[in-house]
């Protein structure tokens, strides 16, 4: 019986994520894609209140969005090991 060479699931291929960025280039945490379709819907998402949205963008906390790829090969690592400078020590 000859041996199926496994395809990728259209739902993998299309996945993205919204990885929100410390100043220092950690990773401070994500939004599916599927949840949010814009940043601003990610922003919504991750955030409680409109006053942590502020907070967060005025420490510098910026936003990512990048195929689900990208985030397991350049952001998941980091997001597993934390942040470990200081600027991201007031989080």
């Amino acid at each position: 019986m000859a041996t199926r060479r496994a395809k990728t699931p259209t739902y993998e291929a299309n996945r993205t994520q919204f990885v929100f960025i410390e100043t220092c280039g950690c990773p401070l945490g994500l939004v599916e894609g599927s949840y949010a379709k814009t940043e601003d819907g990610a922003w919504d998402t991750f955030c409680d209140t409109r006053a942590d949205e502020r907070r967060l963008r005025a420490r510098g906390v910026t936003v990512d969005h990048v195929p689900h790829a990208e985030y397991t090969e350049r952001y998941f690592p980091l997001m597993l090991t934390g942040c470990t400078h200081t600027s991201a020590a007031g989080a």
